[in-house]
């Protein structure tokens, strides 16, 4: 039984090869896109958008590969009718477009199509990071701390419970404020911290923590609080934990309240102050003056 002459076709002009080739090459640069994207907090459309160029680059390299292969072109090519493979011929290309035809495809501008066109995507993103990014250029920047060394971001608190949902974002207001007259260190304004959050998680507190980790830092905190809150049976009960951005590892014992739905404020105060008494103790920044206010503030 013979084989179509199409497949007979497709075999000699490399579609095939061609094409697992250049699947697996999308696949590697799709890998760093998202790398790049998560360490340089790029925009969310710089995926959707490569995705996209990679798939009208698809369609250019068959059609190369397909043109190349066709004996008409082999033999215009020997002529020196039209470039070869791998030459890309600017002239050439000006003068098809002056006469009115489409420049002659070969590997070497189909490359160098793709390269123009993910240097054009990553040079946009660039410029949008410059503009809209929390240490904007040419706008008004987000308001952070004073010192990245230095900044807490509170992040939305997990609740579960009929009466906790406000507190979910409430606890981002709360705590930062607490905190921000604690000690040396500085909160991360709220309003920047839930931005962030909403643009990047969503209207909900369920995210894994390195996503939760990863919000805090584009903020340009050095530490973050990550805390949860419960109802069960009359009860409260509110825990937080630090994490050191730098390196993702949690800082101290962080800290647990509990008390009645009526003492709601006071368990936020008395939860702040564990969580800046485990933050001082594992960085060895608080004095005594420091120590004893917070003494004093858990006492009353």
């Amino acid at each position: 039984m013979t084989q179509p002459p199409l497949w007979e076709h497709l075999k000699r002009a490399r579609v095939v090869q061609v094409l697992i080739v250049y699947l697996g090459a999308s696949w590697a640069v799709l890998q760093i896109i998202e790398t790049v994207t998560g360490l340089l907090t790029l925009p969310d459309w710089v995926g959707p958008v490569a995705l996209l160029l990679l798939f009208v680059g698809l369609i250019v390299v068959l059609a190369t590969s397909w043109v190349q292969s066709l004996p008409q072109t082999t033999a215009a090519e020997k002529a020196g009718e039209v470039p070869t493979d791998w030459e890309v011929a600017p002239a050439d290309v000006i003068a098809s477009l002056k006469a009115g035809k489409l420049p002659h495809l070969t590997c070497g501008r189909a490359i160098l199509g793709g390269v123009v066109a993910m240097s054009l995507l990553f040079g946009a993103s660039g410029i949008f990071v410059l503009i809209n990014g929390p240490t904007s250029l040419l706008g008004p920047q987000e308001a952070g701390a004073a010192a990245s060394t230095s900044g807490i971001a509170v992040l939305p608190f997990h609740v579960t419970g009929p009466d906790l949902d406000v507190y979910r974002e409430g606890m981002v207001d709360l705590v930062s404020a607490n905190l921000d007259g604690l000690s040396d260190f500085r909160t991360i304004d709220a309003r920047t911290v839930l931005a962030r959050w909403n643009r990047d998680i969503g209207e909900t507190a369920d995210a894994e923590l390195a996503d939760a980790l990863r919000v805090a830092a584009s903020t340009g905190a050095r530490y973050a609080v990550v805390g949860s809150g419960v109802e069960v049976g009359g009860q409260v009960r509110f825990t937080a934990d630090v994490y050191d951005l730098s390196d993702g590892s949690q800082v101290g014992d962080g800290g647990r309240v509990e008390g009645s739905p009526d003492e709601i404020l006071e368990l936020v105060d008395a939860l702040t102050v564990e969580v800046m008494r485990s933050l001082l103790d594992a960085t060895d920044a608080g004095s005594s003056a420091q120590s004893f206010r917070l003494a004093s503030l858990l006492t009353g």
